[in-house]
């Protein structure tokens, strides 16, 4: 195989070892996203909160911010903004924070008004 060939090769990613005790069908999504970046995930609709989505990953971990949470926490902000404003609202009051999750609604909902700012 010559350089190049090799170079072309797909580089595939490992789970950080703080993730590592995540349950095994989460390690597996996580995977899935790190290694096929480019392939859309089908996530159900709705989306879980992240405290259901991986409930392993506390808040706030490095795992949300630069570990395999990263996408899911992106995905999410992506598909919370473009609900509908009462929307929103509905979804906040089924969704309460559990403990630990303090300031978890109000960091989504500084993301929807500074998206919101930008489209203006």
């Amino acid at each position: 195989m010559g350089s190049d060939e090799k170079s072309k090769a797909p580089i595939q990613r490992t789970l950080p070892d703080d993730l590592k005790h995540l349950p095994p069908k989460t390690q597996k999504l996580l995977l899935e996203v790190l290694n096929n970046p480019s392939e859309p995930i089908n996530y159900p609709e709705p989306m879980l909160p992240h405290w259901k989505a991986c409930p392993n990953i506390p808040w706030p971990s490095i795992g949300w911010r630069m570990g395999g949470g990263e996408g899911y926490d992106i995905d999410f902000l992506e598909w919370f903004y473009k609900l509908p404003s009462d929307a929103r609202k509905q979804y906040i009051k089924d969704n309460q924070e559990p403990n630990g999750w303090d300031g978890f609604w109000k960091r989504v909902e500084e993301y929807c008004e500074r998206m919101n700012a930008q489209s203006s």
